[in-house]
């Protein structure tokens, strides 16, 4: 049986068996780096974090940085939350997510206040509804205002960064409206500009050329997937929306149409999708199945002629982060972290990933896509 006995000697201090509590993340990055080290586990440098970058110190003195193409948390005072759109009325009676990047809100009814309204860098946009709002049914991140010309009603859909407006025409008498084949929408800025180019693409820019929100070109379709950009210009403080009246006209169309506008804040991070079936259409922070991008192909096979995946034919996912912050880093390795949330077939499907010419933006179709260089597949 063995024995050990510790003798301290006057004015020593007795070893201690408390443990220190890990951490998670620490303030700045010598913080966050001497507690890694500590206790053997990654700490997130607060200091580094924005609404679409976080950065891990790790044990050993290397630095982890986790990136997404949109925004997944923002500032609410001095600290951050998770992006929350689920819809709540707020004290002023305007509706807005419980929150999301941008400070969305929207019009209680009436037609005083603006449709909507979104903030950043302490410059305010708003857009005016031409005509009185009807009262709203708010249902989880979705407005509908019903009506607002006869046979068509007004959704407004809250994103993550901005918002989808879908004007949903009904019917063929709907159609008709003469209100429809141009909608004036008032324009309200806090010293910005609001211009929009040749494509119907809308850049918001502040007073040094900063683009602070953004629109890809506004498109149209019918139940049954056919669709068709339109015209968007911006004249007299005005957006001015045009639906193409031969698509409207068009006898072989399915009703309901949906006339679709999109407005989100603008960062050098952001994903889009192309499809080879809606060549012309460009789907930026989007895609045709709304929030989850669509790679590969529609097996030719399914019945009939591929209308079992609504005619996208070929779909590209395209994914843009903003790495400038790391030009003076020396760069151990990178990883893109994907999930397959559905598929057309049970078998596995090998993806490819490229690294691609250049920029993406917001008016890319699959007319005008950018190819690169092949990495790897899996």
């Amino acid at each position: 049986m063995a024995a050990s006995m510790v003798t301290l000697m006057p004015g020593s201090t007795p070893f201690s068996t408390e443990q220190i509590a890990p951490v998670a993340e620490a303030p700045d990055a010598a913080a966050a780096v001497a507690a890694a080290n500590r206790q053997g586990t990654p700490v997130e440098v607060l200091a580094k974090r924005t609404q679409s970058r976080a950065v891990f110190a790790n044990p050993g003195g290397t630095m982890t940085a986790q990136l997404t193409p949109v925004p997944v948390r923002v500032r609410k005072g001095a600290s951050w939350a998770k992006i929350d759109t689920t819809l709540e009325r707020r004290a002023d009676g305007r509706i807005a997510p419980k929150a999301s990047d941008g400070d969305l809100t929207l019009s209680p009814g009436g037609k005083t206040a603006p449709l909507v309204t979104m903030n950043r860098d302490g410059k305010t946009l708003a857009l005016s509804w031409p005509g009185e709002l009807p009262a709203p049914v708010v249902a989880t991140n979705e407005v509908t205002y019903p009506d607002v010309l006869p046979g068509a009603d007004l959704v407004i859909f809250a994103e993550r960064n901005g918002f989808r407006q879908h004007l949903i025409v009904k019917n063929a008498d709907a159609a008709k409206n003469q209100a429809l084949h141009q909608i004036r929408m008032k324009i309200e800025s806090d010293g910005l500009t609001v211009k929009a180019d040749d494509s119907g693409a809308l850049s918001v820019t502040d007073a040094n050329g900063k683009e602070l929100f953004s629109a890809p070109p506004s498109s149209m379709w019918d139940s049954a997937g056919k669709s068709t950009v339109f015209k968007v210009s911006v004249v007299d403080r005005a957006l001015v929306m045009e639906p193409d009246e031969k698509f409207l006209a068009d006898p072989a169309l399915k009703f309901p149409v949906t006339i679709d506008p999109v407005l989100t804040t603008a960062y050098k991070q952001a994903w889009a999708n192309v499809l080879s079936g809606y060549a012309g259409t460009s789907y930026w922070n989007t895609s045709g199945d709304g929030s989850k991008a669509q790679v590969g192909q529609c097996p030719r096979d399914l019945p009939p002629s591929g209308s079992w995946c609504n005619g996208i034919g070929e779909g590209w996912a395209y994914f843009q982060y903003d790495t400038g912050w790391l030009w003076d880093k020396k760069l151990k390795g990178a990883t893109l972290s994907t999930t397959v949330t559905s598929s057309s077939g049970c078998a596995d499907r090998i993806h490819d990933l490229y690294h691609t010419d250049g920029q993406i933006w917001n008016g890319m179709t699959w007319n005008t896509k950018l190819n690169g260089a092949h990495i790897r597949e899996r």
